[in-house]
């Protein structure tokens, strides 16, 4: 099977049929399901394109990484879909087999597009890491099994293309930034890719590059996560600012004045949006865990417009309650700021 599907890919054929592979020769369930239907066929050939392009516009060795890769998220959607419709009843599984693969197909095709990118200068290339396992999980019963029958890791990160020692120095900066927060989720010191996933949860990792300039990079972590079985999915995330020259992450002090009276007037201004957005009793924390979380520079995102500051499930609120970030405009901070602190562009 996952040679036949390999060739969806790593050969592009044209054929009568659209899809990137020979559907007279279909036999699996997916390879049915993808001839059988114009637009999951057109998005196969979409797909398939993309990764063309994409294999194209890379250095050797991360172009050996990405086909390495794409096999396997070949073999995972083959394999996923084919089993998570089995729990649905037989006249739906149909239905459920093309919306997930639509679903693969659109993740992993936005994935390829968006392989290589300039900014201000700097070339990254996105890479990608797809695992998957069955979910082995002790004391579960049939029907549990059927709706959560594996656990998947997909994760792309940038890496600079530059082989400088600058550049070199902030690729493992912000590749150990993206297991710090994956580690939040799997309660391990994790340095590198296990051989294996924990087939006990989907997890989705994205790390984007926002921001360069002479002064500092800044990166989003995001992990979206679902523990098989909870009420609901989770996330978590940090935000990677990173001064060039001193090739570290940024410090308050790189931002603000020492002695500025910064904090009160991020706290007052943060506080002030949270109670029109949640109401006086809308906190679920104490005042010094908000506090804390405005505090922290991980929390920050810089962008033109000021810090913005996302807020995680949990750390004012709810889940369900959980605010939309707050921005605190630098001209309500310029006061404050360090006069060697660049401003956004």
């Amino acid at each position: 099977m996952r040679g036949v599907l390999a060739g969806m890919v790593l050969v592009v054929a044209v054929s009568a049929h659209a899809a990137s592979f020979d559907c007279t020769k279909a036999k699996t369930k997916v390879e049915i399901a993808i001839c059988a239907n114009p637009e999951l066929s057109k998005a196969d050939e979409e797909m398939a394109a993309a990764y063309k392009k994409a294999m194209a516009e890379l250095p050797p060795e991360y172009a050996t990484q990405l086909r390495d890769d794409q096999r396997i998220w070949l073999e995972l959607r083959a394999t996923v879909c084919s089993a998570e419709i089995e729990a649905y009843p037989k006249n739906e599984q149909q239905k459920h087999m093309l919306d997930c693969l639509k679903s693969e197909y659109e993740d992993r095709t936005d994935i390829l597009k968006d392989i290589r990118k300039q900014i201000n200068g700097v070339v990254f290339v996105q890479q990608s890491k797809t695992l998957f396992s069955p979910d082995n999980q002790p004391d579960v019963d049939e029907e549990f099994r059927k709706n959560w029958p594996y656990g998947t890791l997909t994760a792309n990160w940038p890496q600079a293309l530059d082989q400088s020692p600058e550049w070199q120095t902030w690729n493992k900066a912000i590749r150990a930034a993206m297991f710090q927060v994956l580690d939040l989720t799997q309660d391990q010191k994790l340095t590198d890719w296990p051989a294996k996933w924990d087939g006990w949860s989907d997890v989705n990792l994205v790390v984007k590059v926002k921001s360069v300039n002479d002064q500092y990079v800044t990166a989003s972590v995001w992990n979206m996560f679902y523990g098989h079985g909870a009420a609901h999915p989770n996330r978590n995330w940090i935000q990677f600012n990173w001064l060039r020259k001193e090739q570290r992450e940024m410090r308050v002090e790189d931002i603000f004045k020492k002695d500025s009276a910064w904090e009160k007037a991020l706290l007052d201004k943060c506080n002030k949006d949270l109670i029109k957005k949640l109401g006086e009793g809308g906190f679920q924390v104490s005042a010094n865990d908000v506090d804390q979380y405005i505090k922290n520079p991980e929390n920050w995102s810089l962008n033109k417009q000021g810090i913005t500051i996302e807020w995680e499930p949990y750390a004012v609120a709810c889940y369900a309650c959980t605010p939309n970030p707050t921005t605190i405009p630098w001209k309500d901070l310029k006061e404050y700021l360090n006069p060697s602190f660049q401003l956004p562009q």
